[in-house]
């Protein structure tokens, strides 16, 4: 549609302009269009044995044109050569008796009879022209002993390839032969049966990812050698999680011994489930091409009131799609197998061919018991991940069984736990050389950090402002995570701060109400808190109605990428409690007289903070933030 309209643009924009030069570059985009569908083509026609039978026969029969082109053009030229100990050459020949000579003839019967030469020599085929002096002769008697050896060669691969075919399409009727049996037998429902035949033929047409249980001569290597495949196939994806790759830093023969005891490959086909709900979780998942969908089915009851600490959000992280979230290549499933037990409240299902990486969860323990140190450092991790995966925790109960985000957890660790895994992070990106596992299997260059950067990070984290974890770019990211309340009346008129106390007074600060999560909270604990400290006169009488997460990625002042989550709370008074809270609307007055109306609510904090909070409208609250609205603000209300 892009290019047909560009095309219009450019017809009607001749005239005057002439001959658009990005338009016909445009037009390229229509290459890559049929690329794609020949190469969607080509997908479905690959598993059709007739159309595989084909395309080996055309392929020989290509090479065998292109070797006897190349004969035929070499017994051309020597039959033009000059020399001759004979005194005559092939093309002296007449074509008949009495006829033209045949370097008389046209250009186009000359390649055909050379072309039929050459045949003949690779074919029990005949041809009237033989050879009138040496070199011809020595030509002749070469290719007919190589044509023997070559086209010996074109049929046995090419009756290789056809039995091959045969065979395997042998046992798929064989295969077909006996499900038709059992379902006859067992007396299955026609419906059914041929429901079950479908998916039967789709699956055994489907190409998956080899595994190595496909490959049973793997088993054959030597156990050093195979240790070295298996950290070569695993190793990035173990490093890629931030949490693992503290654990390879603290000691780097760990990453041999998980790759080779405690992780394989797992494909699935399309409409496969990995997981059911009420199925007790075994392994963790890492996604590596393919796409899943997760949907929780499972649910206790939901409560809107901010008391119950119960409430159903909408997730940022990933595409919700009527309840569901895609999983993309790069993402984690069921990573809470790790850190507790725990049964399945969802299913997770792949929407096509999946190449996966499998982490089996009682072989990690095993090895990880051999790791004392960090086994130790991880039971925090464990202890903090198992309280932010409970079904009422309002933040991740519709992804409880995926992965929730290392920040995340690390946020709700003390901050002397936490610091561990931070100073550990920072360390080697700070260090000069790492070993020679991590170096090796490090997928990206490493962004050093300066020693400035690094005192004001620190810093930052013994403080709690942030966390610092492994971003999916493999540099550090920095995380800072802020709870946010919406609170509305039901006038439709939202709560505010508008101004601040210090030292000199009362300052405008123009901003919802706000904080940050400090150590071992989440976020529904961090909307408690900030009623209970900043809107105590409110406590008991809000409903929540909904809650979102929204993600801001930027770069911050120590040279880092730096990710704001914000949860937004979206509150609203109770009917029985608006009356003494909010300002009357049943007059409407211009919004630049705000400031005659503006009725502030004092709130001292629990830690002696002195606020002011108002109920405005979005267009007052605009307004007050303008500069002349912001000087009056600043000079007169306050």
């Amino acid at each position: 549609l892009s290019i047909n309209i560009l095309e219009m643009v450019s017809f009607i924009l001749k005239t005057t302009l002439g001959n658009l030069s990005v338009v016909r570059i445009a037009k390229i985009g229509r290459v890559v269009r049929v690329a794609g569908v020949v190469l969607r083509v080509q997908h479905r026609l690959e598993s059709w044995i007739p159309v595989s039978l084909v395309g080996i026969g055309a392929r020989l029969v290509a090479i065998l044109f292109l070797l006897n082109h190349i004969i035929c053009c070499c017994w051309f030229w020597i039959g033009d050569l000059d020399w001759s100990d004979t005194g005559k050459n092939w093309l002296d020949l007449q074509t008949t008796s009495n006829g033209v000579f045949y370097r008389d003839a046209s250009p186009y019967f000359q390649y055909l009879t050379s072309l039929h030469w050459s045949f003949s020599q690779m074919t029990p085929g005949s041809v009237s022209i033989v050879p009138q002096n040496s070199v011809e002769r020595c030509w002749n008697v070469a290719w007919l002993f190589l044509g023997l050896f070559v086209s010996a060669l074109i049929i046995s691969q090419l009756s290789a390839k056809m039995v091959r075919l045969q065979t395997l399409n042998r046992d798929n009727i064989l295969q077909m032969e006996m499900l038709n049996r059992f379902l006859h037998e067992q007396k299955v429902p026609l419906s059914l049966a041929t429901r079950i035949r479908r998916h039967v033929k789709e699956r055994t047409n489907e190409k998956k990812p080899l595994t190595m249980v496909d490959l049973p001569s793997l088993s054959e290597l030597p156990l050093r050698v195979l240790k070295e495949l298996n950290t070569s196939i695993y190793a990035h994806t173990w490093l890629s999680h931030t949490v693992f790759y503290t654990w390879c830093l603290i000691d780097d023969t760990l990453v041999h011994e998980l790759s080779f005891r405690a992780t394989e490959l797992h494909a699935c086909s399309r409409g496969d489930d990995l997981f059911l709900p009420l199925q007790r979780a075994a392994r963790a998942f890492f996604v590596r091409a393919g796409s899943l969908r997760y949907k929780r089915e499972v649910w206790t009851a939901i409560s809107r009131d901010i008391e119950s600490s119960q409430l159903l959000p909408t997730s940022s992280r990933g595409e919700s799609r009527e309840g569901s979230i895609i999983l993309e290549p790069g993402a984690w499933a069921s990573t809470v197998a790790i850190w507790c037990e725990w049964q399945y409240v969802g299913r997770l299902n792949a929407l096509e061919v999946c190449d996966l990486v499998a982490f089996v969860v009682d072989s990690m323990l095993q090895v990880l018991e051999g790791f004392p140190q960090i086994l130790r450092l991880s039971q925090g991790y464990a202890k903090a991940y198992s309280m932010l995966a409970t079904p009422n925790d309002s933040e991740f109960s519709s992804r409880a069984d995926l992965d929730i985000p290392p920040a995340r957890v690390l946020l709700a660790m003390s901050v002397d736990a936490r610091s561990i895994f931070s100073e550990i992070l920072m360390d080697s990106f700070t260090d000069a050389q790492l070993s020679r596992t991590m170096e090796q299997h490090f997928p990206a260059r490493r962004h050093r950090l300066s020693q400035h950067s690094t005192m004001q990070l620190r810093e930052e984290l013994q403080l709690g402002k942030c966390i610092v974890t492994l971003g999916p770019d493999c540099q550090l990211l920095r995380t800072v995570v802020l709870c946010v309340l919406k609170l509305t009346d039901l006038t439709d008129k939202v709560l505010f701060q508008i101004a601040e106390g210090g030292e000199e007074g009362f300052v405008p600060h123009l901003v919802l109400p706000a904080t940050k999560l400090t150590e071992g909270e989440c976020t529904m604990t961090a909307a408690k808190r900030l009623m209970q400290n900043d809107l105590p006169p409110l406590v008991g009488s809000l409903m929540c109605d909904s809650c979102n997460v929204v993600e801001t990625e930027m770069k911050s002042k120590l040279g880092l990428r730096t990710v704001y989550k914000k949860t937004t709370y979206h509150m609203s008074l109770r009917p029985e409690r608006t009356t003494s809270t909010s300002i009357s609307q049943e007059v409407e007055h211009p919004t630049t007289d705000i400031l005659k109306r503006l009725e502030g609510k004092y709130v001292k904090r629990n830690d002696d903070r002195e606020q002011i909070f108002a109920w405005l409208t979005q267009g007052e609250f605009e307004y007050l933030q303008s500069p002349p609205a912001n000087a009056e603000f600043n000079s007169g209300f306050l």
